[in-house]
């Protein structure tokens, strides 16, 4: 009697040790027949009927990507529209080898770019954010690609503010401008409690928000040396940043992918370390940085903040 029940058993470990072989006997493949590069793992598929973002992607040989125009991570030449950028090259370098050609879709400001995740307008966000507590739910994001060193900026021709003196900045008489949900918004009320905030509303663009200090309408932004330096060179030098030496905080700099996209995620994650790794990444880094390891450090792990006061 024994026997006999363990006879049905054996036949089904034999069919799911055969099962086991037809699923992960190989890598997943591009319509073409490449398979991604070497070494990337990816989760199973939480759902069976439904094609996940990379599936689709690998399938039609196309990756959509939403991005942000923010010079040096993304630029757009208004004569031709090509995009050049820290970001496109990162983007070029991780569909290397896989088959799959990188489609800009949309334009995203900080209050859509969301919405074009998860309504399927777009696979990923291809160009650096700055992820916040606000944002958790809303979007998963990648292992950080950089590190950025985010300090007050003012106006070049404000004496109140000493180029070390961040106390100065946390004064009833000081306005900072801020956009409504940003991490912007959180940092200024965390190191800068006692000035006043004119609150801009999230989907207006990144140019707009920098003029408000341009025009006077605020005293100082938080931002980073390289935003500085684009802002500078198209306003002639007329801004300059407070407390470089010891930043407000380290910012992670990375992509996103809708919530659940579980094998995208591991895609770049898996990617982004290997570009890491081989040195191509800080390469990409080092040649649009305004200043050679002035606003960007590599992970692991970022240097301690400025202290709050």
């Amino acid at each position: 009697m024994k026997l006999i029940q363990l006879i049905p058993l054996s036949a089904l470990l034999l069919v799911l040790g055969s099962i086991g072989f037809i699923l992960f006997d190989k890598p997943p493949t591009t319509p073409a027949g490449e398979g991604l590069l070497p070494g990337i793992i990816l989760p199973l598929s939480p759902s069976p009927e439904r094609e996940t973002a990379l599936s689709r992607a690998l399938r039609t040989g196309f990756l959509r990507c939403g991005y942000e125009i923010s010079p040096p991570a993304l630029a757009r030449d208004e004569g031709t529209g090509q995009l050049t950028g820290m970001a496109a090259d990162i983007m070029e370098k991780i569909t290397r080898g896989t088959g799959m050609k990188i489609t800009w879709a949309r334009e995203v400001t900080f209050s859509n770019w969301p919405a074009a995740l998860r309504d399927g307008q777009v696979d990923a966000i291809c160009t650096p954010l700055w992820p916040d507590e606000s944002l958790a739910g809303l979007a998963t994001f990648t292992t950080p690609l950089f590190y950025a060193a985010l300090a007050p900026v003012v106006r070049h021709d404000d004496q109140r503010f000493r180029v070390d003196d961040l106390s100065r900045l946390n004064q009833d008489d000081v306005i900072f401008a801020v956009q409504e949900g940003h991490m912007d918004q959180r940092l200024a009320r965390q190191y800068f409690p006692h000035a006043r905030l004119l609150t801009l509303p999230s989907s207006i663009s990144s140019d707009l928000f920098y003029q408000s200090v341009l025009t006077r309408e605020a005293d100082a932004v938080l931002t980073d040396v390289n935003r500085l330096y684009q802002l500078n060179r198209l306003n002639n030098g007329a801004l300059r940043m407070i407390g470089m030496a010891h930043p407000v905080t380290w910012q992670p700099a990375q992509f996103a992918v809708a919530s659940g996209e579980t094998q995208l995620q591991a895609f770049f994650d898996q990617t982004i370390v290997r570009l890491q790794d081989s040195g191509e990444l800080d390469a990409i880094l080092s040649s649009w940085e305004s200043q050679r390891g002035g606003i960007t450090t590599r992970p692991p792990s970022p240097p301690e903040p400025a202290p709050e006061d």
